[in-house]
């Protein structure tokens, strides 16, 4: 039994989608819950990947290491569209003060010419609230889960760290060689997950 199991590719020893989804069954959207499943599942794949093949203080390292923090906030950022989506959807938060508002006008008339240039207008303006988005932006989302109270500041903190690492996706922006990842930086940002994930589980489970 155990020559069988040595015979197991590295692949074939990581735990099943299945199993990684019954860590995130609060989700009741099962597109969500699996595609973070599979995110959650490649994560212990790198990981696995990195430890055997001790790649860690190499270049190839470094960019796993990368890639361990990009899929990280992948799932915090599926998590909390989740659980707001959630809370505006059952009426529990005030939309316009979590979404915000903004203006339009209609009906604009010409009222006076001053110049070639320059005309005075009359028109109707009126407030019209944000609609929620699964596009909504990684920095604005956190905005609106402080809004709703679904983070604290302390959290939207540690999920704003993570934003930050998550962003150096953006190769044409970095400015430096981007080769600066160890063990330590995955575990502060698996950390900080960690302390989110079990805030949304919590919000949810209050619904």
């Amino acid at each position: 039994m155990g020559e069988q199991k040595n015979k197991l590719t590295l692949a074939e020893k990581i735990p099943s989608v299945e199993s990684f989804e019954e860590r995130f069954s609060f989700i009741n959207d099962s597109d969500l819950r699996i595609n973070v499943a599979l995110a959650f599942q490649y994560i212990i794949f790198l990981m696995a990947v990195t430890d055997q093949e001790k790649t860690g203080k190499t270049t190839v390292g470094k960019t796993t290491y990368k890639s361990m923090i990009i899929y990280t906030a992948s799932i915090i950022e599926g998590c909390l569209h989740h659980c707001l989506k959630r809370y505006i959807d059952e009426g529990k938060v005030d939309k316009e003060k979590v979404l915000g508002f903004g203006w339009k006008i209609r009906g604009e008339k010409k009222l006076k010419k001053i110049s070639d240039e320059e005309y005075v207008f009359g028109a109707t303006k009126h407030k019209v609230v944000e609609k929620y988005s699964n596009k909504l932006p990684l920095q604005d989302l956190l905005k609106a889960c402080r809004q709703a109270g679904i983070l604290t500041e302390a959290l939207v903190a540690k999920a704003d760290d993570i934003r930050d690492k998550r962003n150096k996706i953006h190769l044409a922006g970095l400015g430096m060689v981007d080769d600066v990842y160890a063990k330590a930086d995955v575990q502060a940002v698996f950390d900080n997950a960690s302390f989110i994930l079990k805030r949304v589980e919590l919000m949810i489970a209050r619904l």
